[in-house]
Order: structure tokens, then C-alpha cells, then sequence
């Protein structure tokens, strides 16, 4: 189909053209004779537009996101596509208490609201849909434990930044310390914990553990589904609760038997407050292909950054050969964003407390100098975020922990003030565009912990698994930088502060797209205010 025809298939854009070097990235999709497309769009290149009008070329694509917060969000700018969750988003037309998820009709006890259940309607209407939305975690469980979305063949992955940690997930295996217990398997954890220190009993052991829970859930399975059967539609609250749990014993068994037919030497067990944690080290080619890339026939993969090709195709099971990848380049003026480039504490797990207190007067300096805007903090640790906080002793300040992190985010955003917002995890998900942000400070590179089992095992196992890290560090830094600047009218300041972040990017710069090295500056600005920089625009 003609690429005007395709982008006016939807109505909020039928009357608008396409943006700078959008039409070359399309017409790159889908000119290319490979299997995955990778395409790496900064923010404002207007990717879902990209993807949507490449897929209504195709008469029709599967759009697949990470959030159900951006699953609302695609709907809403392409009303003409449609939308499904998982079951558990809607409610039973029988009992309300319990979700679709929960059902419980049998042959022997249809659901006589089968064919108006909520759930079913809504897939009906997808599947017959061209275009559909769905999020990662719903189309790996749909396409390969019940087929119905399997078979695309026109795959948009957005955030693919965030695929290789969804498909991680999907296959590991996790124990709780509630699932030993209901499984009389505590003491075999136990012993399980002990055989793990000798390798040559490893894989074997774990296989063997395997089975037994198998056994053990089938047999719970059985029987809860016996008493299930004879219960009838109308269930009391101890009976819901029952129903609940055989649904979370199924996705246990369906993961033990995921686990039994993968399990493999480049497997690794964590075990974490009772938990027991069975996960790939790496996602192979063997388990990309069958949950993945089996299920589609051409992949269209668009983020604002991705790892060079070597270690992407390491992490989503793939040969360099099986992709080809085009950059669009950023249309945001580097005057409008620019990347202040200057160490001034080595920040180091080991040297934080000696480092501080040549960062804190310089954030206070930065935060002085911008007495009437916005700034964003990120300090990639609650402890280094608490200790900042203490430090700086400002009414502009706000924190937030765990519990309230999106209550404070929403009042940062809703307030008038200049408040300064101090976080360790604001790197993505959430845009403060405009006067939401005008600054933003880096005060520690975000390498991962390597308390992490998974870090630790995948640096020390390999060459690629040390770039790995250290790439990952990178594109979060280019992450945490693009908090602020959300449109080619909008502008913010960027400072990075630690040496171990110039380290980096210095020794590295090949890890980063060109339009992110183009706006750095090696110094502080010399009194440089927001207005001069506005001024430029």
C-alpha cells in the first residue's frame, strides 16, 4: 500500500505528513528481506506512527508494548485498532469477585455466559481486528500456550529495549517459600541448596527437582479440580479463594515444564529469601525461536536506543545476520539539549561516603543557579538518594521510597514550585516535558549491581557478558538524559557528575547513538542560564 494511503487509514493523522526521516524508516522495514528489523528512533521520531502505518501496509500488524499504560495510550492515538488485555482484567459476568482468569467451566459444568463473556467478546473483536495491541507478557502466554495470536505476519515490538528482560521472565522458574510448603518439598529445597555447591551434581539435581515438583503440583491440581467440579457457578468467598489458587498452580506447572524441557548448564539457580529461582543465563536461540520469533513471521523492533548488534543478538537469541538495523537520527537541536560533561566525585560502591561531599556542593551550586525550574535527581540507589536528600537540606527537595513512588511523582508534576526530584528509578516510564524538567543531574553512572546473581554470572562467564554490563550502564544514562526533552521545542540541561560515567563514555563512545555524543560538553556552562538557552531556540 502507498505510504500516504496507509498513514490516512487513521483518522488522527490523515491530515498530517510525515515527520523527518519517517517515511525512510518504513519504507526500510519493509524493503528488508530479514526476519527482524531493528529500528532505533530517539523520542520525538514519532515511532508508533512509524509502526502503525508499516503494519497498515502490510494490511495489518500485531503491535506489541511493555505497559498497559502505553497499551491505552497506542489505542487512543490509532482509535482504528484494537486493544486486548489478559484475562484477569475482566471481571466474571457470574461473580464479580473473581476474574476471568479464575474461571472454572467445565464440560461437565459449562458457563452458560461463555459466548458474552467479557473476556471472550473483546478477543473475538481483536482477533478480526487489522490492527491489535497487545503487551508483551499476554502475547508470549496467547501464542504459546493457546495459539490463537500465534502466526502473525506483521510484529511491531515497541520499548524493545525492554524484550530480552520479558522473555527472560516468561522462562524462569520460581519457587516461593508458600509453594515449597504446599508441596511438602521444603526439605528438598534444602537439599537442593547443599548439591548446588558441587557442580558435576548440578544439572542433574536440578532436573530431578524438577520432576518431583511436577508430580506434586499434578497431583494438587487433580485434586482441587475434583472438588472444582461439582461446585456449580454460584461460589461462596472460601471457594473463589480456592479457585484463585489452582489458577496460580497451573502457571507454576506450566513454568516447571517449560523449565524440564529447556534446563541446560547455562542455567543458573539464585536463591533469595526462601525463594528458589531457576533462570537462563543468556536467552538461547533454541528458547528466542520457540517463544518468540516462531510466532511471527517478519518483527519490525523500534527504542529510542539498543545494544550494538553483537550484544543484542546475544541477548535476544539471534545471529547479527538474522537482523538488519537503520537508525533515524534526532531532530531535537543540540542547543536545546545540552550534556554537561563534568566529574566531580569518583562515585564508586566502595568510595560513595569519601565522594559525597565533593558532589553535594556542586549539585547545590546547580540547584542554586536554577532557582526557578524543575530538576530531576537521579541517584540509581535509595541510599545514595536518601543521603543526597539529608545532604542538600532543601524545601525543594522530594523523595519518594517504594510504596509512594507514583503519588510523589504526581505532585512533582502537578506542582507550581520548582521542586527538585531525588529518585533511583526514574530512568524510564515517565515524561517531564516542558516545565516538568529543565535540569536533570546524573549523580552516579547506573552500573548494575553486581550483587545481582544474573550480573555477576553473566560478566565473569564471558567477554561479551563484560560489554554487556557496561553498555547497559550507557544506554541508561541516555535514558535518564531524555527525561526532560520530549519534543524539538522543548529544552533541558543534562549534567553528569561522576567519573566513573565519563569513564564510560570516553572509552566507549560507539555504545551510544551519534545525536547523544554531539550534545556533550566536556565543562560546566560558564553562567549559563535556562533563558539564554530558550533564547537560542
Amino acid at each position: 500500500m502507498d505510504l500516504i494511503l496507509a498513514k490516512n487509514q487513521f483518522s488522527k493523522y490523515s491530515n498530517s505528513g510525515f515527520r523527518p526521516f519517517q517515511k525512510e524508516a518504513i519504507e526500510f522495514a519493509l524493503k528488508s528481506e530479514k526476519k527482524i528489523v531493528i529500528c532505533e528512533a530517539s523520542t520525538g521520531s514519532g515511532k508508533s506512527l512509524l509502526g502503525m502505518v508499516a503494519g497498515a501496509s502490510m494490511r495489518g500488524v500485531t503491535y506489541l508494548v511493555h505497559s498497559k499504560i502505553l497499551q491505552n495510550q497506542i489505542t487512543q492515538d490509532f482509535p482504528e485498532a484494537r486493544s486486548l488485555f489478559g484475562r484477569s482484567n475482566y471481571s466474571c459476568l457470574i461473580n464479580p469477585t473473581i476474574t476471568c482468569d479464575e474461571c472454572h467451566s467445565t464440560k461437565s459444568s459449562p458457563c452458560d455466559k461463555k459466548y458474552s463473556c467479557l473476556y471472550e467478546v473483546k478477543k473475538r473483536e481483536v482477533l478480526a481486528a487489522k490492527y491489535k495491541i497487545l503487551n508483551y507478557d499476554y502475547f508470549l502466554s496467547e501464542a504459546n500456550y493457546v495459539g490463537r495470536f500465534s502466526g502473525a505476519p506483521f510484529v511491531v515490538i515497541d520499548e524493545a529495549d525492554n524484550l530480552e528482560g520479558t522473555l527472560i521472565n516468561f522462562t524462569t522458574l520460581t519457587f516461593t517459600p508458600y509453594a515449597l510448603r504446599r508441596m511438602d518439598m521444603l526439605d528438598l529445597a534444602a537439599t537442593l541448596k547443599m548439591t548446588s555447591k558441587f557442580k558435576d551434581q548440578l544439572l542433574e539435581s536440578w532436573k530431578d527437582f524438577g520432576r518431583q515438583a511436577s508430580y506434586r503440583v499434578k497431583a494438587i491440581i487433580k485434586k482441587m479440580s475434583e472438588d472444582i467440579e461439582g461446585w456449580g457457578q454460584n461460589l461462596n468467598e472460601a471457594q473463589t479463594k480456592i479457585i484463585k489458587e489452582r489458577t496460580r498452580i497451573i502457571r507454576l506447572l506450566e513454568k516447571i515444564d517449560l523449565f524440564l524441557r529447556n534446563v541446560d548448564q547455562d542455567w543458573i539457580l539464585d536463591i533469595q529469601e526462601g525463594k528458589l529461582i531457576f533462570r537462563p543465563l543468556w536467552m538461547t536461540p533454541e528458547l528466542a525461536n520457540e517463544y518468540l520469533w516462531d510466532h511471527g513471521n517478519k518483527f519490525v523492533l523500534m527504542s529510542a536506543s539498543f545494544y550494538p548488534r553483537n550484544i543484542l543478538a546475544k541477548c535476544l537469541g539471534l545471529d547479527i545476520d538474522d537482523m538488519d538495523y537503520h537508525i533515524v537520527p534526532s531532530q531535537f537541536p543540540i542547543s536545546n539539549r545540552p550534556i554537561y560533561i563534568h566529574p566531580v566525585a569518583n562515585m564508586t560502591a566502595k568510595t560513595v561516603d569519601v565522594e559525597l561531599p565533593k558532589l553535594v556542593p556542586v549539585i547545590k551550586q546547580i540547584a542554586d543557579s536554577r532557582p526557578n525550574v524543575k530538576i530531576l535527581i537521579h541517584a540509581v540507589s535509595y541510599n545514595l538518594a536518601n543521603k543526597i536528600f539529608n545532604a542538600l537540606n532543601n524545601p525543594r527537595v522530594v523523595i519518594h521510597n517504594g510504596a509512594n513512588k507514583q503519588e510523589v511523582i504526581d505532585d512533582f508534576k502537578a506542582s507550581d514550585k520548582p521542586l527538585i526530584l531525588i529518585s533511583p528509578s526514574c530512568e524510564r516510564g515517565i515524561s517531564l516535558e516542558e516545565d516538568l524538567c529543565r535540569v536533570i543531574i546524573i549523580a552516579k553512572c547506573p552500573f548494575l549491581s553486581l550483587v545481582d546473581r544474573v550480573v555477576s554470572s553473566r560478566i565473569y562467564s564471558s567477554h561479551i557478558g563484560q560489554a554487556w554490563y557496561g553498555c547497559t550502564a550507557a544506554l541508561t544514562i541516555l535514558q535518564q538524559a531524555g527525561r526532560g526533552v520530549r519534543s524539538k521545542d522543548d529544552y533541558a540541561e543534562t549534567f553528569i557528575l561522576d567519573q566513573q560515567a565519563k569513564n564510560l563514555i570516553v572509552k566507549n563512545p560507539g555504545w551510544l547513538p551519534e545525536w547523544f555524543l554531539d550534545a556533550m560538553v566536556f565543562e560546566l556552562p560558564n553562567n549559563i542560564t535556562l533563558d539564554k538557552i530558550h533564547s537560542s531556540i
